[in-house]
C-alpha cells in the first residue's frame, strides 16, 4: 500500500493530524482485513495441523503478504516443478518457436534424383513428432525429385544422452509413474501399439496389427484367447538391428479390437526402420539398412519437420504432461550446455536461472522436469518468488499465464472451483503424488486484485481429494473476499 508524502506541513497543523489519522485508519483497516483472512484460512486448515502444510498468498502489486504459513519449509511439490521447467525454458530458449527434426545427407552432388550416400534423420528433442511428420519429410524429398537412396537410413538421437529412463538418471529412484523413453529423436511418444483381434473361440491364437506398421518386426506370438479378465505379457527387445517382440500369456476375448502399448528399448532403431518404410511406401528406393548413429559434421540439410514449441509448453502446464516435461527438461540442458541434453545440465540450467534472477530458492532441489520424483523439494516461498518474477516479466508473462490451467474450464483444473467465485478467475498448476497435493498460480479477485498463491501439502492421512477441497476453499474465499 502506497501513500503520498509530497505535502510538507507544519507540525502544529490540523492537516497533518488528519493525514496521520488517515494513515492510521488505512493501516488499521489493512491489519483488520489480514487478521480476518488469517482467521478464516486458519479455520479451514484447523483439522489438519499434524500434516506438513505450507501456504503463501501474496499481492505482487502492493507487495503485501496476505497470508503465510511455513513458507520456507521445503516439501515435495509434485508437478509444481513444471512451473520451474517452463519458466526456465521461456528464458533460456527466447527464440524457440518450433521443435525441429531434420534430414541430412552426406551426398554433395544433388543434381540428379539419387542420393549416393546416407540419409541422416536427426532429432532435436521434438517429443510431438508423429508418423505424419515423417510423411511430411518424405514428401519434401519427393519434391526435390529424389527417387533412390544408395546408402543407409541413420537415425540420430544424440541431441540427448542415451539414459532414456528417469530411474536410471536419478539415484535410488523408484518412480510410481513410468514414462516412455526420453530421447533426442522420438516418434509417437516412443510408443508401439499392439492391436489385438480376439473375437475368437477360447484357446485360439489372436491376430494383431502393430503401429507404426512395417515388416521389420520379428514377432513370436504364443498368446491364446481367454474369456477371463487376463492380460498378455509383451516383451520388446532390439538386438543386432533386429526388433524382436514376444507375446505370451492370454488375451481377453472382446468383440472389438483393442491395443496394448510397449516402449522401444532403442528408439532410434525403431524410428530408422519406420522412416525407411515410409520412404519405400512412397516410391523411394532404399538400398541400405535402417540403423542408429551420429550425423557427421559435413552434411547437407534436405528437409525439416516443425512442431509448435508453444503447444508443448501448453501441454506441460495445462495438462501436466510428464513425458513432454521431461523432454523439455533435457532440451533446456542441451541448449544451456551447448552439449548433449542430460539431467545434470538441465538441473544446473534451471538453478542458474533462479540465481541469476534473484528468485528465492534456498533448499530447492530439482532432479527432474516433471515433478514425478519424491526427491524434488521446494518451498511456497520459492514458488511465489518464481511466479512474481514471471508476473513482472513483460516479454514472457502472457505466454506463461495462458499455458496454465483455468479453474472450472480446462486442463487439470477443469473440474475444480466451477461452482465458486474463483470460476475462470484462477490460473494454476496442480500437483499430485501419493501423500502430496500442491496448487500454485494467479488469482484475480472480485475487486480485480491480482494475487499469487502457492499451497503445498504433504500428508499421511485422508486423501488427495480432501486436500484439493481445502485448496479450493481457500482460493474461492479469497476470490470473493478481496
Amino acid at each position: 500500500m502506497y501513500f503520498s508524502t509530497s505535502i510538507i506541513l507544519d507540525n502544529n497543523s490540523t492537516m497533518i493530524k488528519h493525514y496521520i489519522s488517515a494513515l492510521f485508519l488505512a493501516f488499521s483497516s489493512l491489519i483488520q482485513a489480514n487478521d480476518e483472512i488469517k482467521n478464516k484460512i486458519d479455520a479451514i486448515l484447523a483439522n489438519d495441523q499434524k500434516e506438513a502444510i505450507s501456504v503463501f498468498i501474496y499481492d505482487p502489486i502492493s507487495m503485501d503478504t496476505i497470508y503465510s504459513k511455513d513458507i520456507y519449509n521445503n516439501l515435495i511439490p509434485a508437478s509444481n516443478v513444471k512451473l520451474y521447467t517452463t519458466a526456465a525454458a521461456l528464458h533460456l530458449l527466447p527464440n524457440q518457436e518450433y521443435l525441429l527434426t531434420k534430414v541430412y545427407t552426406n551426398d554433395v552432388e544433388l543434381e540428379d534424383s539419387v542420393i549416393n550416400g546416407n540419409i541422416y534423420l536427426k532429432g532435436f528433442g521434438d517429443a510431438l513428432l508423429t508418423t505424419e511428420n515423417l510423411d511430411s519429410l518424405v514428401d519434401q524429398l519427393l519434391l526435390m525429385g529424389i527417387n533412390k537412396i544408395t546408402g543407409d537410413i541413420i537415425a540420430d538421437d544424440s541431441y540427448f544422452d542415451n539414459t532414456y529412463t528417469r530411474d536410471d538418471w536419478i539415484t535410488d529412484e523408484r518412480a510410481n509413474v513410468k514414462l516412455p523413453p526420453i530421447s533426442g529423436l522420438s516418434l509417437n511418444r516412443n510408443s508401439v501399439i499392439i492391436n489385438f483381434n480376439s473375437n475368437l473361440p477360447n484357446g485360439r491364437t489372436p491376430t494383431f496389427t502393430i503401429e507404426p506398421n512395417g515388416n521389420f518386426y520379428n514377432v513370436i506370438n504364443y498368446s491364446k484367447v481367454s474369456s477371463a479378465r487376463v492380460y498378455p505379457r509383451i516383451s520388446y527387445r532390439t538386438e543386432l538391428n533386429n526388433i524382436n517382440i514376444k507375446i505370451e500369456g492370454s488375451v481377453r476375448k472382446r468383440k472389438s479390437t483393442y491395443g496394448y502399448i510397449v516402449h522401444p528399448d532403442s528408439p532410434s532403431e525403431l524410428i530408422a526402420n519406420v522412416f525407411k518404410t515410409r520412404l519405400q511406401n512412397k516410391g523411394i528406393e532404399v538400398l541400405g539398412s535402417a540403423v542408429s548413429g551420429a550425423t557427421p559434421l559435413s552434411v547437407i540439410e534436405l528437409a525439416t519437420s516443425r512442431n509448435s514449441f508453444a503447444i508443448l509448453v501448453d501441454r506441460v502446464n495445462k495438462r501436466s504432461d510428464n513425458y513432454l516435461a521431461e523432454n523439455l527438461f533435457k532440451i533446456i540442458g542441451a541448449e544451456f550446455s551447448n552439449k548433449q541434453g542430460n539431467s545434470f545440465y538441465a538441473t544446473q540450467a534451471i538453478l542458474s536461472f533462479l540465481d541469476e534472477n534473484d528468485i528465492y530458492n534456498e533448499g530447492t532441489v530439482l532432479v527432474d522436469g516433471s515433478g514425478i520424483s519424491r526427491f524434488n523439494k521446494t518451498s511456497t516461498a520459492s514458488i511465489v518468488s518464481l511466479l512474481e518474477f514471471m508476473y513482472l516479466d513483460i516479454n514472457n508473462f502472457d505466454f506463461y499465464f495462458n499455458s496454465l490451467a483455468i479453474s472450472g474450464r480446462d486442463g487439470t483444473l477443469e473440474n475444480r472451483m466451477y461452482e465458486s467465485n474463483a470460476y475462470l478467475n484462477f490460473r494454476g498448476k496442480t500437483g499430485s503424488l501419493n501423500g502430496v497435493s500442491s496448487l500454485s498460480g494467479y488469482l484475480t479477485t472480485k475487486s480485480n486484485r491480482d494475487l499469487i498463491i502457492s499451497i503445498i501439502i504433504n500428508f499421511k492421512s485422508k486423501g488427495g481429494n480432501y486436500y484439493k477441497s481445502l485448496q479450493d476453499r481457500i482460493i474461492s474465499y479469497l476470490a470473493e473476499s478481496l
